[in-house]
């Protein structure tokens, strides 16, 4: 076995990391070709991806959550450290956790490592590779960012109030996202108005077919993510395109047929809300934007 075969990237700052940043070490004690890097920054994420090329490390443990798991991505796909991309595999360490529940290893943390070590003991790891569509972001200063998941209008304000106010309390995270999901129901109920005035142009993959969305918009979402929290599902025979676009607006977002699908774990297009699979799409506004969890701000 190759020396240092896995280098496993740890977000100190992700949630679980913070109150547990060694939970790994008697999981890789007996693997001496597994090497751990301990990150706090986008800087030191860099500086660790040039440092696994440079050891020609291929396969990457992303221990950390959605943002972290973004930010490897983007540091992967802009730099030119590797000629071929490594082998990801990523540990649900944050709060949401989003990518890794879909796209990672069946489990805890804890058995998705020791799951992944043995396929590497076993040079099966061939047998479980993915690949998989991630959303390309360029916020109009040419530096492209990388994720799953985009979300943009009242909905960014919904997330900001739970990480100041939800959790903080240190729930479980099962908890936390039934709170969260309620306050957002509660936005919804509340709020029959909107200030977030938003024009989305998109090209699907068949024939590159251009399609339009504009108006006041409660929620607007691009995800390459089959699936969401608490299972929500976009669906639509609408389009084509590995990206799922859905744009909720404000005027009666609150309807039996929204209710019914979201109780079905589906969003499905309705009058008040546009699904569409698509290959591209420009979004024009002014404001903050959430990528993976991370806070950006658009200008217009």
């Amino acid at each position: 076995m190759t020396s240092n075969k896995l280098a496993i990237i740890s977000n100190k700052m992700s949630t679980l990391n913070q109150n547990d940043p060694y939970w790994f070490r008697d999981t890789i004690s007996e693997h001496e070709w597994a090497v751990v890097y301990f990150v706090e920054s986008k800087k030191d994420i860099q500086r660790t991806i040039t440092e696994c090329a440079t050891s020609q490390i291929n396969i990457i443990a992303i221990d950390g959550g959605d943002g972290t798991a973004g930010m490897v991505f983007t540091e992967l796909l802009n730099g030119n450290q590797y000629k071929e991309l490594p082998t990801l595999a990523i540990l649900p360490s944050g709060k949401t956790n989003m990518t890794a529940n879909v796209w990672g290893i069946k489990g805890s943390r804890h058995k998705a490592l020791s799951s992944l070590l043995k396929k590497i003991n076993d040079k099966t790891i061939d047998q479980s590779i993915h690949t998989k569509p991630v959303l390309a972001i360029n916020p109009g200063n040419n530096k492209i960012q990388y994720g799953t998941f985009l979300g943009a209008a009242d909905v960014v304000e919904a997330i900001i109030y739970c990480r100041k106010h939800i959790y903080p309390l240190k729930l479980p995270n099962w908890i936390s996202h039934i709170l969260a999901s309620s306050f957002f129901l509660k936005k919804t109920f509340s709020r029959t108005n909107s200030k977030f005035k938003i024009n989305v142009t998109g090209k699907t993959d068949r024939d590159m077919l251009e399609w339009h969305d504009s108006g006041y918009f409660f929620l607007i979402m691009a995800t390459t993510l089959p699936k969401l929290l608490l299972d929500l599902r976009p669906t639509t025979n609408s389009g084509s395109g590995s990206v799922s676009y859905i744009g909720l607006k404000t005027q009666q977002i609150i309807s039996f047929s929204n209710i019914s699908n979201i109780l079905r774990g589906q969003i499905r297009p309705n009058k008040q809300c546009k699904v569409i699979k698509t290959k591209s799409l420009s979004i024009c506004f002014s404001g903050r934007y959430t990528l993976d969890g991370e806070i950006y701000e658009a200008s217009d």
